[in-house]
């Protein structure tokens, strides 16, 4: 992509990104949650676009098919914009997504995922919101009969809401 057109695509990608998880949203609220997983998994598929070193911790298996196609681009884009998703939020919602369909095993990645970006990337080691993510996965990890690592990850949730 030419230089002065790398701004305008830019741009597209970030709308791309914004539209597609506030729509994502909407449709988990309305229970529509195939619809509400597909547009998370473009606005995170924008996300890699805009910061392509953020899918390099990515559990999720669309993740390597879209790296490939996107090798060749090495800018890195840092947004201002306060309203744009951070990817933790991006893989949190399309756990909850996951877990709504019963596909649980997909949830558990998506949530580990963002808690390792919550924790790495955004220092959250003991937050309400890093509560919430391990309550979420554990509920997921029962769902799949992973009794203990459940109960493991209840009881840090739990050790966190404490403090």
């Amino acid at each position: 992509i030419p230089s002065e057109l790398q701004g305008g695509s830019d741009t597209f990608e970030v709308a791309l990104m914004n539209s597609s998880f506030g729509l994502g949203k909407i449709r988990l609220e309305q229970t529509r949650y195939e619809e509400a997983a597909d547009l998370f998994e473009v606005a995170l598929r924008s996300k890699w676009v805009l910061d392509p070193a953020s899918s390099s911790d990515s559990d999720s298996e669309f993740s390597l098919k879209s790296r490939s196609s996107r090798s060749s681009r090495k800018k890195q884009v840092k947004s201002v914009n306060e309203d744009v998703p951070e990817e933790g939020q991006l893989y949190y919602s399309l756990g909850m997504a996951n877990a709504a369909l019963d596909d649980h095993d997909r949830a558990v990645r998506c949530f580990l995922t963002a808690l390792r970006y919550l924790r790495r990337s955004l220092k959250m080691v003991d937050s309400q919101e890093v509560a919430r993510v391990l309550f979420d996965c554990a509920t997921s990890y029962y769902y799949i009969c992973e009794f203990d690592q459940a109960l493991s990850l209840w009881g840090e949730g739990l050790r966190i809401l404490k403090t």
